[in-house]
């Protein structure tokens, strides 16, 4: 009992810190703004299964109708995490859908299995079984059926793998539905993480999940297939974030210009890796409101298009 109160106290103290600090983190954002929208989690994207991988969570705007929807992937390298990390501690990933649907935008937060539970092929359907979720569902919440896929770090790299329509498995997918993409801090290239990174994470990552040789890997690296990605996409990365991902991030945005693709581009200064996600709509966050413009204005373009 005392080690506990101890522990409790510790824990009030490190909180009352950052906010004193002014440390805007989404702890702080989940627990003052979660009352501003409606939220219904746990919701079973997967007929029959009893897996918590296959769960998702939605955030919907209090009061709107046919509003356009982000459905987002956790990142975690592919082998960890889930749709609400820590939730009661981090706020993570409520205060994306908290600070977007705050914005007039629906949100689906989903989970998906990992590595060593499934290979990365599993991966990738349970996403698109999540997607092909919100195409079927989303309008008896009140969304209008646009759909702007986004994910962090190994969650953007499955959302850009989808972008390029380079796995079979995502045939399923109604691609008239997808208005968008969103990549935060992805992963482009896998040989290139791979390169760059310890012999450890590539030993117990890299290798067991995508292969040893280049060639497996670049199976799952977007940057091979960016001719493919005929959406607009909003890529994102820190200014801090790990100097490969910046790199990549760079790469994939010229290559997407020179291909001639819509494409938006944004450095978030100061920004490191985690900060992408844990500052998500914080009142001194830049990313969010980027994030918001792009998912409104091409929201706006294609409901003028298609009339």
């Amino acid at each position: 009992m005392k080690l506990f109160l101890i522990s409790l106290l510790l824990f009030i103290l490190i909180v009352i810190a950052m906010y004193l600090l002014n440390v805007r983190t989404a702890f702080f954002y989940y627990y003052k703004n979660r009352g501003d929208v409606k939220i219904v989690k746990n919701i079973v994207y997967k007929d029959d299964s009893q897996n918590y991988r296959h769960t998702l969570d939605i955030y919907l705007p209090k009061d709107t109708k046919n509003f356009p929807t982000a459905h987002f992937i956790h990142g975690g390298n592919w082998n960890s995490g889930n749709k609400n990390y820590y939730e009661w501690l981090t706020g993570l990933y409520a205060n994306i859908g908290i600070s977007l649907a705050k914005q007039g935008i629906g949100v689906v937060i989903q989970n998906y299995r990992l590595y060593p539970e499934v290979g990365i092929d599993e991966e990738i359907a349970d996403v698109r079984d999540g997607v092909i979720w919100t195409e079927k569902n989303i309008k008896e919440y009140g969304g209008g059926g646009a759909i702007f896929l986004a994910g962090h770090s190994a969650g953007g790299n499955i959302i850009a793998l989808i972008a390029s329509l380079e796995n079979n498995k995502l045939k399923a997918i109604n691609m008239e539905n997808i208005k968008g993409y969103i990549a935060l801090s992805a992963v482009w290239d896998i040989p290139d993480m791979a390169k760059n990174t310890s012999n450890s994470f590539n030993k117990n990552t890299v290798q067991p999940i995508f292969g040893i040789k280049a060639s497996e890997q670049e199976k799952y690296s977007p940057s091979r297939f960016l001719d493919n990605i005929h959406k607009p996409i909003f890529i994102a990365v820190g200014g801090k974030d790990y100097p490969y991902l910046k790199n990549q991030a760079l790469m994939a945005k010229n290559k997407l210009v020179e291909l001639g693709k819509s494409v938006e581009y944004f450095v978030a200064p100061e920004y490191i890796h985690e900060a992408m996600v844990v500052r998500f709509g914080g009142s001194s966050d830049l990313l969010a409101p980027k994030i918001v413009e792009f998912i409104k204005s091409t929201y706006s373009f294609y409901l003028k298009y298609e009339k």
